[in-house]
């Protein structure tokens, strides 16, 4: 016989009796012949020897007998035997997969204490007539209480174990991009009637190209992970297959019949069943970006100037240069893609994933001399600045606003190129160190003197990184934009690239009218997108 559900096995564990084995030999064995052929079925049996090695599969139950023979002490029969008073036998059927053991059902049969009235002491039945009773009542006629229950792993094991055939499957995301991970929920594990499946079952998950990240690699596939159902909510997380072109992925949930305890019998064993559910994810097209950001400025202001007269002369002249630049890296992942009919242009939309400061430097130099003399005497002093950044930075905080920031590509409809790319603008801070070093030499009434003077400042400084020139405010487009992100290079596909420069005359640190000033400042970008695989 072959078995076409889920095969249960089941050991001997506790034999109880009161019957003497003197009185009653071979009942053990008797018993339990009566029981394995009352119960066996082409999907139950009892183990066999060969079945008990250290490396075999345990049994699902296991079943105690209790046999109790009670006998007259003072009433013999004519051939020696004991009297029997009555006779009881008690089958338990308990589940092997708890940590103590769990009754499943449990069958009485008994031969209740009577009058035997006149009967003469020969027809007095002995020992063997109340074995007999219970035996025919529990395991031998069509109507004893074990054959009716045939096939017991129908009739009491399938609602016993609940083995699960219908659940629910909820992905965080039901739609990824290649690589992109999805938390997965399974609850619901409900059996054939909708009653909850029980704790001990085990169910088994696949994912046809993409990963499961999360419970036990089975043997024969490692592919295909285990789980128990304990509390009827399984949590995994599922990774789409990576490389492209699979437009869709599909998991396959499926049942076991093996309900062991994964201390006795490892869940990485675990044998499928029925597939019971499935779900699909979509695996979409989406793209990837990194983007360069360059800032630059330079400020220098030099000049000086005398004057003469009768009271005296001075001069002053200055020499003042400062220079900053700094490089962001950052990547992207494409968000969505929507339409403008109206403006004839259409905007992808990209999260910022990462941003990096990759280079930074900012450093001055400044030499301001002043000398002046009259009737009393002359003065001569120079002031020396010298400052260099450290330990650039970009806050957590802003870091953390960035990289849940979006930035936009604007394209045109008809051309299906980039007109300009909005790329956010990076604040950073950064440690400036001046050293600063003056020297005065000076003569009047009391001679001529000297003496020089050096002092450190540390400063805190910030800087935000952006466009050099101001919004064009005569775009057609919906959005006023700066000509600095206007794609100017590059196929305006995969790849595009501009830039913004901006110079004025302004003096921030000196008087203007005796010196030559030039603030210049660039920016640059780079901009490239490629279909994302991994």
């Amino acid at each position: 016989m072959s078995c076409d559900s889920c095969l249960r096995r089941a050991d001997w564990d506790i034999f109880a009796s009161s019957a003497e084995e003197s009185t009653l030999d071979g009942i053990e064995s008797s018993i339990k012949g009566h029981i394995m052929d009352a119960l066996t079925t082409a999907c139950f049996h009892f183990r066999e020897d060969w079945e008990l090695g250290p490396d075999e599969k345990p049994a699902e139950y296991l079943v105690d007998i209790d046999f109790d023979l009670d006998l007259y002490d003072d009433w013999i029969k004519p051939n020696g035997q004991k009297v029997l008073k009555s006779s009881k036998l008690t089958v338990a059927l308990y589940y092997n997969g708890s940590s103590s053991k769990e009754l499943v059902q449990q069958w009485i049969r008994e031969k209740p204490e009577r009058d035997y009235g006149d009967l003469r002491p020969e027809s007095l039945p002995g020992p063997g007539n109340g074995l007999s009773f219970v035996l025919n009542g529990m395991c031998d006629n069509s109507k004893s209480i074990l054959r009716q229950l045939r096939p017991i792993e129908q009739t009491v094991l399938y609602d016993f174990e609940k083995k699960p055939l219908q659940c629910d499957v909820e992905l965080s995301e039901d739609e990824l991009c290649p690589g992109d991970e999805s938390e997965v929920t399974i609850n619901n594990l409900l059996d054939l009637g909708g009653a909850q499946s029980r704790e001990f079952n085990r169910i088994v998950v696949h994912a046809l190209e993409g990963k499961i990240l999360g419970g036990t690699p089975l043997d024969i596939d490692p592919e295909y992970k285990a789980f128990l159902v304990k509390d009827g909510t399984i949590k995994f997380t599922y990774k789409a297959p990576t490389g492209g072109g699979v437009p869709n992925d599909k998991l396959y949930i499926y049942n076991s019949c093996d309900i062991s305890r994964s201390d006795q019998y490892n869940l990485s064993r675990t044998l499928t069943r029925d597939k019971i559910e499935e779900a699909n994810v979509e695996i979409k097209d989406c793209y990837e970006a990194i983007a360069e950001i360059n800032w630059r400025e330079v400020v220098t202001e030099r000049g000086e100037r005398s004057f003469s007269g009768r009271s005296g002369s001075s001069k002053q002249s200055r020499e003042y240069r400062s220079e900053i630049e700094a490089t962001f890296n950052m990547m992207f992942e494409e968000a969505a893609t929507i339409p403008m009919f109206m403006n004839s242009e259409y905007y992808e939309y990209y999260f910022v994933k990462k941003i990096a400061l990759s280079d930074f430097k900012a450093t001055l130099s400044d030499k301001v001399y002043n000398y002046s003399s009259d009737s009393k005497g002359w003065n001569d002093q120079t002031n020396t600045y010298d400052g260099r950044s450290t330990n650039p930075r970009i806050p957590e905080p802003l870091k953390k606003m960035y990289e849940n920031a979006q930035m936009m590509v604007i394209f045109d409809a008809e051309t299906k190129k980039a007109k300009a790319v909005l790329l956010p603008n990076p604040s950073l801070d950064y440690d400036f160190t001046i050293n600063m070093v003056q020297v005065v030499i000076f003569e009047d009434s009391q001679g001529h003197r000297e003496f020089s003077h050096e002092n450190t400042e540390h400063n805190k400084k910030g800087l935000t990184v952006g466009i050099v020139n101001e919004s064009n405010s005569s775009s057609p487009t919906s959005f006023q934009y700066s000509p600095d992100y206007l794609v100017t290079s590059g196929d305006g596909v995969n790849y595009m690239a501009g830039s913004g420069k901006m110079s004025n005359d302004e003096c921030p640190h000196s008087e203007k009218d005796y010196t030559k000033c030039k603030t210049e400042r660039t920016f640059s970008w780079k901009f490239s997108k490629k279909l994302k695989t991994e």
